[in-house]
């Protein structure tokens, strides 16, 4: 709990004024959202800029209705995001060393401290950027992942789906969890024929769940991969461009 307080307060002190200024990340979320408020957009995906996952957007104009429209609102949701990365963050690392009769490791609670002082972390907490999702996302990721292969509940599985899912709509990183996920439990399904048989339904789970809650974005990047995958393209070592 004291751990989780300081990461609040380094993360909400002067939040208004520090970092100096608006950035264009976050003057363009705040405009966006400004539309999504008047009910003149609805987006699955923003366009602008490289394009967009929508999710903090949309948070962003939560952060309006229930703050006004002031950079301080547009920086609220990645200061609390980062702040309730920092618990989550305590609980994969209990999980992921959760051994029976052994008693608690100091590795949980000084894996939140170091995130609550993390200077990246801080950072892009305190920024208004999209990016500070993903520590989130992927840490409850794992969390009931791991949690699911170690007690064999099933709705762990789908909470896992739900998240991965959900994650694609969240920053662009996250499009690289189904990957990473894929390589290492596909790998483990392959050598080892008691996790398979054990296992190899909850992953299918998993993965059917996710791409049903990103099912919609899905359809968007096959519609626009000229809009979806344009960040991609431009900082690509393929690019043409960049061979000059």
């Amino acid at each position: 709990g004291l751990i989780v307080l300081l990461g609040a307060i380094l993360r909400f002190y002067q939040l208004e004024a520090i970092p100096v200024g608006l950035n264009g990340d976050e003057a363009e979320d705040g405009a966006v959202a400004k539309r999504i408020l008047r009910g003149e957009e609805f987006p699955i995906f923003i366009a602008g800029s490289f394009g967009e996952e929508p999710m903090h957007t949309y948070l962003v104009a939560l952060s309006f209705a229930l703050w006004g429209v002031r950079l301080w609102a547009i920086r609220f949701v990645s200061a609390l995001v980062g702040i309730i990365t920092i618990p989550v963050i305590f609980w994969l690392a209990k999980e992921l060393l959760r051994q029976e009769g052994r008693g608690p490791s100091l590795i949980p609670i000084l894996s939140a401290f170091f995130l609550s002082t993390s200077y990246w972390h801080i950072i892009y907490s305190r920024a208004g950027l999209e990016v500070v999702t993903l520590p989130l996302f992927s840490s409850a990721l794992l969390y009931f992942l791991w949690r699911g292969i170690r007690t064999h509940r099933r709705w762990t599985f789908i909470v896992s789906g739900l998240i991965l899912g959900a994650s694609l709509y969240s920053y662009r990183g996250a499009r690289f969890l189904p990957i990473l996920l894929s390589i290492f439990f596909g790998g483990w399904v392959i050598i080892s024929q008691e996790f398979r048989r054990r296992h190899l339904v909850n992953l299918v789970l998993v993965a059917l769940v996710a791409a049903a809650v990103c099912a919609p974005l899905g359809a968007y990047a096959l519609a626009r991969p000229d809009i979806f995958f344009a960040r991609e393209m431009h900082v690509s070592i393929f690019n043409a461009e960049w061979g000059r």
